[in-house]
């Protein structure tokens, strides 16, 4: 994708606005006989209210509802509350200084009603960033339609596959993606992530996605670092059956290509829109050849996520691993991840020393399900 756009999505997003939307919804409806409850709230995420309303009436056809006087109410409820209660979300600052700094204009793309918009972009003091401001109550079809991104995508000048759109939201990721943009999940459920396909922590790491339009995550002084696809199967084959892995680390019984392919798919991608990161593949950057893998992890059997490195044996002894590992542990802090840990064999001393160079300190021996034998643990200090 040639990135010339980043479109957001305003409830969830910019602002913390879903449980002032739940206590609106909540409270406005049962004025009218209508019990509607958070799982419900869940149900309708993202979607304009006039519509909201109208799947609750058919939710409850014994109670008779004048759709536009409580579409209406809520509306007036929400605005009262985002006056009063209404914040940023975490990195919202950060966000639209990397979009500005790569030269990227900005939109908005709502499901609320302009009203609503203009209290908020007002509260928070952000309006003049955003060349576009656009609510799909000007749409005849809501979120999940594609409408509201390719009007916002209209309007900037920009075509909808040159945009990249930031939701919250199952029907806004299927709007967006409707509309033929990139998308990526932001402060949502596993279901979300997985749909978009790439997840943040909160917008402070976004301009990591931006870094990640040239196809890096992470960028040192003699090595880049991006995602695995499908295309890498070759070369992680390799990895996996070289002497070092198989020692260090262990056989994960990789014995043909289709093997790699399945471990790339099932683990290694899996991990990029579950949880918003994963083990990258490192390259040398002055001859863009593949030397191994770095990056954070969060397995089952660990409280925390965890960093780890691997690389080729003849790519050992250079520093490669401790380059690696310093960058990646500093993008986890600017993910928001505070608390790192690593584990290592008993008698993988070199990583160990990998590990207290960038600065984590050993903790205990430890007996993690899945490894055999015991593992030296490690902690971020």
């Amino acid at each position: 994708m040639s990135l010339k756009a980043v479109i957001f999505d305003m409830d969830g997003v910019l602002i913390d606005s879903e449980p002032l939307w739940r206590m609106a919804e909540i409270s406005c409806a049962a004025k009218v006989g209508l019990l509607v409850t958070e799982e419900i709230c869940d149900r309708t995420q993202g979607q304009k209210i006039i519509e909201v309303v109208a799947y609750w009436s058919e939710l409850f056809p014994a109670v008779k509802i004048d759709h536009q006087q409580l579409a209406q109410e809520i509306i007036d409820k929400v605005i009262a509350l985002v006056l009063e209660q209404g914040k940023c979300m975490p990195g919202v600052a950060n966000a639209i200084a990397a979009c500005q700094s790569n030269q990227l204009p900005m939109a908005i793309a709502s499901s609320s009603s302009m009203s609503i918009i203009d209290a908020v972009v007002d509260k928070l003091g952000i309006r003049e960033h955003f060349s576009v401001i656009h609510s799909a109550e000007k749409e005849q079809n809501g979120k999940p339609a594609p409408d509201v991104y390719l009007t916002a995508a209209t309007k900037l000048g920009v075509e909808a596959k040159n945009c990249l759109a930031i939701e919250d939201s199952y029907s806004g990721v299927q709007s967006a993606q409707c509309a033929g943009m990139e998308v990526v999940a932001v402060h949502c459920t596993k279901t979300v992530a997985r749909l978009a396909g790439k997840k943040l922590h909160d917008l402070s790491s976004l301009q990591y996605v931006l870094a990640s339009n040239s196809g890096y995550i992470l960028e040192t002084n003699r090595l880049l670092l991006r995602e695995f696809t499908l295309d890498d199967a070759g070369f992680l084959f390799t990895l996996l059956n070289d002497p070092g892995w198989l020692k260090n680390i262990g056989d994960r019984n990789i014995h043909v290509k289709e093997d790699a392919r399945e471990f790339l798919r099932d683990k290694l991608m899996k991990s990029y829109s579950d949880d918003g990161f994963g083990f990258y593949m490192v390259l040398r950057k002055d001859k863009n050849t593949p030397i191994g893998m770095s990056g954070i992890v969060k397995r089952d059997c660990l409280d925390f996520p965890d960093i780890g490195f691997a690389f080729l044996e003849e790519y050992c002894g250079h520093g490669f691993a401790t380059e690696s590992a310093k960058a990646v542990l500093l993008y986890a802090k600017n993910l928001g991840l505070d608390h790192i840990v690593a584990i290592t064999s008993m008698e993988n001393k070199k990583s160990a020393h990998v590990l207290e160079k960038i600065g984590l300190r050993y903790d205990s021996v430890k007996n993690i399900d899945g490894y055999d034998g015991p593992n030296k643990y490690f902690v971020s200090v």
